[in-house]
């Protein structure tokens, strides 16, 4: 019953053994306290929740929530609009993303937001998880176009990074240019 006590920002206990990293509490929260899995679906005011937080953190946090929570509740978990892969994007952490491809499925990185972005227009900010996304997601997820129907190249040119928009076009050949 502790567990389901919120702070004064009406944040869950489990919210914060996400936040901290731990793993091991999170495991110890999922297989101990009954009801667990119902914690692990808990909001804070922000509408953070757990799925939210851990995909942002490591693996091993995020593996102890899918464990806690399921498969099938991560990967159809959204936030403001944005997946699981968006919220991966904001560390800029590329093993957290191959977790969440191997574990959770191709379609995680191939979904839009409502503003039709992807995870990949996301990630350009760190270039080593977007060459991941792009080598994952191929031509059909760098040729997605968002709302203003901008691709992840018009993005990329946009901010003045030409050379890594003509290094990913290149990869494509003719489709690329």
């Amino acid at each position: 019953q502790q567990f389901m006590v919120r702070n004064n920002n009406n944040t869950p206990c489990v919210l914060h053994a996400v936040r901290a990293g731990s793993a091991e509490c999170l495991r110890f929260i999922s297989q101990n306290v009954p009801g667990g899995e119902e914690l692990f679906k808990l909001t804070d005011d922000m509408l953070f929740t757990c799925c939210s937080v851990a995909a942002q953190s490591s693996p091993d946090v995020l593996a102890a929530v899918v464990e806690a929570c399921g498969r099938e509740h991560v990967a159809s978990f959204t936030h403001h609009g944005t997946g699981v892969a968006f919220l991966a994007c904001l560390s800029g952490r590329v093993d957290t993303m191959q977790y969440i491809v191997e574990e959770l499925g191709r379609g995680c990185i191939m979904t839009t937001s409502n503003a039709g972005s992807t995870p990949l227009t996301w990630a350009l900010s760190s270039r080593p998880l977007a060459e991941y996304l792009v080598r994952e997601g191929g031509w059909e997820l760098v040729s997605k176009r968002d709302q203003g129907g901008w691709t992840a190249l018009h993005r990329l040119e946009y901010c003045g990074q030409h050379e890594f928009a003509f290094e990913i076009a290149a990869e494509f050949g003719e489709r690329g240019c």
